[in-house]
């Protein structure tokens, strides 16, 4: 988690908005380093210095309030003192700092609450969701996803593939434009403009025109509103995805290597122009399990690769010496 949805995290927590297990998982977290146990009991202090009692139930807008209230309140003591005793007089550090933070977390607790994250297949096909799943989106398409306490949900606007981290306690709902598909924990395509369902692992059940279906393994569905659907057993067939889900080669390119990684890992790789890469070929089994820095290592070795990190997701390759 990177910092901002650490903030969330510990109003989720502290607004009681975590299930029995959520709560076990969140208090191993702040036990697991000093950075966690600092934020929370930071955090902590800020919403035991603005309120007498925690209410049950969040109240979003009355604890923005509040928080807004006590800035303005050391504003206003800073401004008295002034005129009582002639002298420049500055707010305590950590009551400024608690007080904007506070503000800060509250403000984006609300929006990333309410409205949820979206992700744009233009702005990268991968997307790695704050609960685990992974998401590959088709070209055109894009998501909307918003976690709660006792659901996932995602509206979907073209294609996409889903590997859904498994959560009995907190299904996972896709609303495709007309079709509803709940899973708690599995692997599927979804395609709104076709509207079909196609399952590689696991069990998928999938709602439309008032009918429920409940799909398995290397099963597909083609939904029409005109006509009678069925279930169709076929083999899900990997090579058939816009994009290398195994992240396996062999004897591929080098720019088609580097393409594949890009969408995998919603990254991008500037490479040297004018250069043929036919002969400059990679092959290797499934690279999936690697995270983004052993691939870069494995392709170092390989190539002899050099390369600078040019800001947050984009690699600027400057050497390749192929074998």
């Amino acid at each position: 988690m990177n910092y901002n949805q650490q903030i969330v995290y510990v109003h989720r927590y502290l607004s009681g908005d975590m299930n029995n297990d959520e709560e076990s998982v969140f208090n191993a977290w702040v036990d697991q380093d000093e950075h966690n146990r600092k934020l929370f009991f930071d955090i902590s202090a800020i919403w035991e210095s603005s309120k007498n009692t925690t209410p049950k139930i969040f109240a979003h807008s009355t604890a923005l309030l509040r928080h807004k209230s006590k800035l303005v309140e050391l504003v206003q003591e800073v401004e008295v003192r002034k005129s009582k005793e002639y002298k420049i007089f500055h707010i305590r550090p950590w009551a400024a700092v608690a007080a904007s933070l506070a503000i800060f977390a509250v403000g984006w607790f609300i929006f990333s609450y309410n409205l949820g994250q979206t992700y744009n297949s233009s702005l990268g096909l991968f997307a790695s969701l704050s609960d685990g799943s992974k998401v590959w989106m088709k070209e055109g398409s894009s998501i909307n996803y918003l976690e709660k306490a006792k659901e996932r949900k995602i509206k979907l606007k073209g294609k996409a593939y889903f590997d859904v981290q498994k959560d009995k306690l907190k299904p996972f709902i896709i609303n495709a434009e007309g079709i509803k598909v709940e899973v708690v924990g599995t692997i599927f395509t979804v395609d709104s403009e076709t509207k079909t369902v196609f399952v590689k692992e696991g069990l998928v059940e999938v709602t439309f025109d008032n009918k429920k279906t409940v799909l398995s393994e290397n099963q597909f569905i083609k939904l029409d509103e005109d006509k009678e659907y069925k279930v169709e057993d076929r083999v899900f067939e990997t090579g058939a995805l816009w994009f290398n889900e195994n992240l396996s080669f062999n004897k591929t390119p080098f720019d088609i290597v580097v393409n594949d990684i890009s969408a995998y890992f919603n990254v991008k790789f500037i490479l040297p122009q004018g250069k043929d890469w036919t002969n400059c070929t990679f092959t290797s089994g499934s690279l999936k399990s690697n995270t983004i820095e052993e691939i870069l290592t494995t392709l170092r070795l390989t190539y002899e690769l050099e390369y600078v990190k040019v800001g947050e997701k984009d690699y600027k390759v400057s050497k390749i010496k192929c074998r």
